[in-house]
């Protein structure tokens, strides 16, 4: 590889690699064989995401201060208290901790300051005075302050509180949001006779399931099996929509249906017949839930483990003999079995957490150990019984029956939500006051007719 430094060749080493609960990278390292100038750097491995993604950090402590973070070469890094940002530019796809990265911008800061000095003596002082602050901050000196990554392309990340990420991490938020097009053009897409680029792989609005393909067509199965019995209505709605991959206009199939026990789903169903791009996606119909609801199966055999689940991915799974408590928003929606379920959130947690592999503390690699050995004993017989409880604040949970109405196996409880789940659902945001408004005056109108 050609050395930008001296124009001389150098070898650059790539390794692909995963970040637990993110994505998989490459890191690349350079050494050139004259100068010995060395570099290294970090590129997502997959495409740009469908929405950009702004974390939201309180940091509080050391630990906070040394959660990892990826910061790619669209993304900036803000500090409110002192009106400081990392622009995209700078430190552009680095894998470090946030107090790395405030140090570094330090560094950086400091390096032409002698030059000030002589040129700007004010604006050398000012800096000087900035640094100090920057400095404090990345020494964990001051506390409480705040961190923003802020990621139109969707491809950072800050490590979460939890090691095993089941946890709520109360010291971040993180947040997606749709890409303006200036955005759009920044990060290298372009939109197309003005269509904007759509929700392809993106978290589901709420209310909404998002389900694998895997677990799409197995949904499918079981809606058309019970529409040959009557309870399913099958008339498909076929429209033109926007590809989201090649923009070109695709076919949109929908149809709206019912789960028994459950309720009203509409499955959608997207081909692009310019470059094959195709999509599948369950929603539940009509409004959200006024209350949220809570499954609890007692499984006693292993036919129990057969049993359907249906789980949102805003739902939580609770497991109080392993204190498995599996918080929504850590995987997607499925649809499944029992073991299907434990099996996946087996693999999420051994692919991606944070206290495996050799850089891992030992004594909490041998806890996880030990916990992940626990959860899968829970699929032999000798650990039978043991209870499995859904939780869900939009009740978009489902566990099949195999006695109807009545299972004395599941007990189902619906619940108030509170404040703070509304808050997280936004619920808090939508302004119904105007509609609630008009309909009165409509009803009264209609009385006075």
């Amino acid at each position: 590889t050609l050395c930008v430094q001296c124009g001389g060749s150098g070898t650059t080493h790539l390794m692909l690699t995963v970040v637990p609960f993110f994505r998989e990278i490459v890191l690349a390292h350079f050494v050139c064989d004259d100068c010995r100038w060395t570099n290294t750097s970090i590129d997502s491995a997959g495409s740009i995401m469908d929405k950009g993604v702004k974390f939201t950090l309180e940091v509080s402590s050391a630990a906070d201060l040394n959660r990892s973070a990826v910061k790619s070469q669209y993304a900036s890094i803000l500090v409110p208290s002192l009106d400081f940002e990392i622009p995209p530019e700078a430190q552009r796809g680095s894998l470090n901790t946030i107090q790395g990265f405030l140090a570094h911008a330090a560094d950086d800061l400091e390096v032409l300051q002698e030059d000030r000095r002589e040129a700007a003596p004010e604006i050398a002082a000012k800096i000087d005075e900035f640094l100090v602050k920057l400095r404090r901050l990345a020494d964990g000196e001051v506390f409480p302050f705040t961190v923003i990554v802020d990621d139109p392309s969707g491809c950072s990340f800050v490590q979460p509180a939890d090691a095993s990420g089941t946890a709520i991490d109360r010291q971040m938020t993180r947040d997606y949001y749709n890409r303006t097009a200036a955005q759009n053009v920044a990060i290298g897409l372009r939109a197309n006779d003005g269509h904007e680029l759509s929700d392809q792989h993106g978290d589901a609005p709420a209310g909404s399931l998002s389900l694998s393909s895997a677990d799409q067509e197995r949904l499918f199965e079981r809606v058309g099996f019970n529409a040959r019995d009557g309870y399913a209505e099958r008339e498909v709605i076929e429209f033109e929509t926007p590809c989201s991959s090649c923009l070109e206009g695709g076919q949109t199939r929908m149809v709206t249906t019912n789960i028994p026990m459950f309720k009203e789903v509409v499955i959608m169903s997207f081909s692009c017949t310019t470059c094959g791009w195709k999509s599948n996606e369950v929603k539940t119909g009509g409004g959200i839930s006024p209350m949220g609801r809570r499954i609890t199966l007692r499984v006693e055999n292993e036919e129990d483990l057969s049993r359907d689940v249906l789980k949102g991915d805003t739902a939580a799974v609770i497991i109080p003999v392993v204190d498995l408590n599996f918080q929504g928003g850590n995987s997607s929606g499925r649809f499944t079995t029992v073991e299907g379920l434990i099996n996946q959130i087996l693999r999420d947690l051994n692919f991606g957490s944070f206290v495996q592999g050799d850089a891992a503390d030992r004594s909490e690699r041998d806890q996880m150990q030990d916990f992940l050995d626990r959860l899968g004993a829970l699929l032999l017989p000798e650990s039978m019984p043991w209870e499995l409880t859904l939780e869900d604040p939009l009740a978009n949970v489902y566990v099949q029956h195999y006695e109807v109405p009545d299972d004395p196996q599941i007990s189902i409880e619906d619940y108030a939500r509170s404040w703070e789940e509304d808050e997280t659902l936004g619920l808090h945001d939508m302004d119904v006051g105007q509609d609630q408004g008009q309909d009165e005056g409509d009803v009264a109108a209609d009385e006075t007719d």
